[in-house]
């Protein structure tokens, strides 16, 4: 990556870092005759190795940007694992709210350490979802 800090290229790099995203593209996607070839074209994923294959072939018409072949990896989930799942459109959240308002979250949360603090309040929304939020079949197609 050429220049400073303040530069774009340099803002959107550190940005997708911080966001965990790997970027699938490594090769110059834009060439014009007399300048320098540049990487302007990405392809983000949240995981590392869901892009396979890529190829970088000739541009359509005019264009000075080159056109990219990939293969995405997908693996259908079992329908034990994805054929069912919360319906959070049709939550009962007011029921929610007053229950998470009757709690003495300074008490509740005032423990030796980080974790148990964590480990309350996600016990606490994962059992306040599996009572006020309704499951559904998920469409499996």
């Amino acid at each position: 990556m050429h220049g400073g800090p303040d530069t774009d290229a340099h803002k959107i790099f550190n940005k997708t870092n911080d966001v965990f995203l790997y970027q699938n593209v490594n090769h110059w996607t834009r060439c014009r005759p007399g300048q320098q070839p540049s990487l302007l074209d990405y392809v983000f994923t949240d995981e590392d190795n869901l892009i396979e294959d890529i190829k970088y072939t000739a541009p359509l018409g005019r264009s000075d940007h080159i056109c990219i072949e990939l293969n995405y990896v997908w693996i259908q989930p079992d329908c034990e694992d994805s054929c069912s799942k919360y319906n959070y459109w049709k939550g009962d959240y007011s029921k929610v709210k007053d229950k998470l308002r009757a709690i003495d979250w300074d008490k509740e949360l005032n423990t030796e350490n980080m974790e148990g603090a964590w480990a309350y309040f996600r016990d606490t929304i994962s059992v306040l979802t599996q009572t006020y939020v309704p499951y559904k079949q998920a469409n499996m197609q």
